[in-house]
Parts: C-alpha cells; sequence; structure tokens
C-alpha cells in the first residue's frame, strides 16, 4: 500500500515484491515519506535598494518551501528579468543544499526598470540544469506573479537606469551693465 507524505515513528516494516516473496521484517524509529517538490515562497534581493547603472551587480535570492540541492554541470538555472527592450537573465551563482538560491544578474547597458522584477511567474527556468529536493523530487518553479506579495517588484526597490542625461536646451542669460 501507499502512504501519504509525512513522519512515521515506530514503525514495522515488512517489504514484498510484486511476486508475494517476502523480505525480513525490521523496526524503524522514525522514517519520512516525501513524493512533493519544492516550491518557490518569495523571490527578494541581497542588494540594497537603489539606483543601479551599467556593470553594477545585483544578487537576486529565491526562496524555497524546503533545502534544495543544484545541480549545474549541464547549464545554470537562469531567471529572466524585464529590463526593457532587452531582457536580462540573472543567472543561479550559489545556495545549493539550502532553501534560499542566489542568482547574479550585472546590468548592461540600455537596461532600464522603474522598479526590477521577472519577465512572469514562469521566468525561472532550469536552462538543463535541476533543482529538486533531498527526496529527489523536481522543484516547481512558479514564482509568485510579477509585482504581488512574495514578488521581486513587492520586495524591493531597485530602480535600473542606464539612460544617460540629455542637454535639452541652453539658455544664455545676459546682465545688464
Amino acid at each position: 500500500s501507499s502512504l501519504n507524505d509525512g513522519t512515521y515513528d515506530d514503525c514495522t516494516i515488512k517489504v514484498t515484491d510484486n511476486s508475494s516473496n517476502a523480505g525480513n521484517t525490521f523496526t524503524v524509529t522514525s522514517f519520512t515519506v516525501d513524493t512533493s517538490g519544492p516550491t518557490v515562497t518569495s523571490v527578494s534581493a541581497n542588494t540594497s535598494n537603489g539606483i543601479f547603472k551599467a556593470s553594477d551587480n545585483i544578487s537576486v535570492t529565491v526562496t524555497f518551501n524546503e533545502t534544495v540541492v543544484v545541480d549545474n554541470s549541464n547549464g545554470n538555472p537562469r531567471i529572466q528579468l524585464e529590463t526593457g527592450t532587452n531582457d536580462q537573465y540573472a543567472i543561479y551563482s550559489s545556495g545549493s543544499s539550502s532553501n534560499v538560491l542566489v542568482f547574479n544578474y550585472t546590468v548592461q547597458s540600455g537596461d532600464n526598470s522603474s522598479d526590477l522584477d521577472y519577465k512572469a511567474s514562469n521566468s525561472l527556468s532550469l536552462n538543463n540544469g535541476t533543482i529538486k529536493d533531498n527526496a529527489n523530487n523536481n522543484a516547481t518553479l512558479t514564482l509568485p506573479s510579477p509585482g504581488s506579495s512574495g514578488s521581486l517588484g513587492a520586495n524591493k526597490a531597485l530602480i535600473i537606469d542606464t539612460t544617460a542625461p540629455v542637454l535639452a536646451e541652453v539658455t544664455a542669460v545676459t546682465t545688464p551693465t
């Protein structure tokens, strides 16, 4: 029979295969059944609120409801950010074996945002990497909707401004002699 997710204490276990062959019975003090993948609870940043220009670095954090393990040997997970004409990515950099992953974004010339956020609730992608829990369940990659509670835009005030000021008008002032 199958068990619901949870922790079971002081159990006697007897395993039987599909041919009804029974194994030895053994007792365990506790075991956990986990068939649910981790989910994102919020997105924020280690970077302080402020205005950022080209070449500045922003450290985006994604918090999960449980410890996650990242395998980036075949590709780095990433988050697509809404940065104007050319959307940029925050690339996974650290946090495996914890519940908070860190993604780094370097502001590029031409990027602009009045309140940095990711593009959509599906902006976190594996990019050939994996994000799983300790029971090997795949993480659900859905982010809070941009601008909603728990999103990067709601949690931080990060302004991206790479547009140089333009001289709009020159006025000559003459002083009577």
